[in-house]
């Protein structure tokens, strides 16, 4: 199985060699690259002035503003950070679906991610939700020295970021890949996420048979996350219905993203690996080929 994973990490890394993420992604950094902080610090980057108090370093007073106001201010700088993205990856069982490209997909986006945040002068660290949001070890190395769980666990991406969310670096980018098959409000979800980052992305990744069932028949069915099996008569009229559910969720992961900032990106695993061309992440604004 470690073996599988380097290969689709692997994938993952030479597609993402052609990309970085995107310019617009970099919409609050600085002419040295760095991320502009919310915190007064040291770097080049004029905030605003304020009134000398005792103790303040006498360095930093503006003795210009002084000459012309008799008063002695200050100036406080922006504090600059190293731009960062934190990649979460979707642990639960539903993501290794037998028969489907999902797994494959999903890790493979994962150190494409990686690789384009490389590209352009990000740092990075990876994650994945199993019983709670877990550290990828190694996962701020190359996407090849990844040691990646299995894609086994039977809870829900929402309930592994409530039960324990990744300690995120502030003002970084967050990427979530993931099928979005679980139970939660999007619009929840994306507030947590998005709780001091700069920018969040959302790839929803589905198997070709996740999107187009098949259209009837008796079939004996296993739930990924459960272990469930049930006995389901598919006909023309089910189908109908499940595409109209599928479609109504995708609708609300989209009009969520839209009130929260965020970026949606809905992806077919079978398309993604066929080629690794990724159209979709670039008109999308959230990479850009180098």
């Amino acid at each position: 199985m470690r073996d599988r994973y380097r290969e689709f990490l692997g994938e993952g890394m030479r597609a993402g060699a052609r990309f970085a993420l995107a310019p617009a992604l970099r919409a609050n950094t600085g002419a040295s690259g760095a991320v502009l902080g919310r915190r007064a610090g040291s770097s080049l980057d004029f905030r605003d002035y304020r009134d000398y108090q005792s103790g303040d370093d006498v360095r930093a007073i503006d003795w210009g503003a002084f000459a012309r106001s008799d008063r002695l201010v200050i100036k406080q700088y922006r504090e600059e950070t190293l731009p960062h993205c934190d990649i979460l990856m979707d642990g639960s069982a539903s993501m290794a679906l037998a028969g489907t490209e999902k797994l494959r997909a999903a890790t493979g986006i994962a150190a494409l991610f990686a690789e384009a945040a490389t590209n352009a002068g990000f740092s990075r660290n990876a994650w994945v939700a199993r019983t709670g949001c877990e550290p990828v070890v190694r996962g701020n190395e190359s996407p090849i020295a990844w040691d990646v769980p299995e894609f086994d666990h039977k809870s829900g991406l929402f309930e592994s970021l409530e039960r324990l969310p990744p300690r995120w670096k502030r003002d970084g980018i967050r990427c979530v890949i993931s099928d979005l098959l679980f139970q939660g409000d999007p619009t929840t979800f994306l507030r947590r996420v998005s709780q001091g980052a700069t920018l969040v992305i959302v790839v929803q990744v589905l198997a070709r048979a996740d999107v187009n069932p098949p259209e009837r028949g008796n079939f004996r069915m296993t739930d990924s996350e459960t272990g469930e099996i049930r006995e389901i008569a598919i006909d023309a009229a089910s189908v109908k219905r499940y595409r109209e559910n599928l479609s109504r969720w995708r609708d609300e992961w989209q009009r969520a993203a839209r009130q929260a900032g965020a970026r949606f990106v809905p992806l077919v695993a079978e398309d993604v690996v066929d080629g690794w061309r990724l159209d979709e992440l670039v008109r999308a604004d959230v990479v850009r080929l180098q």
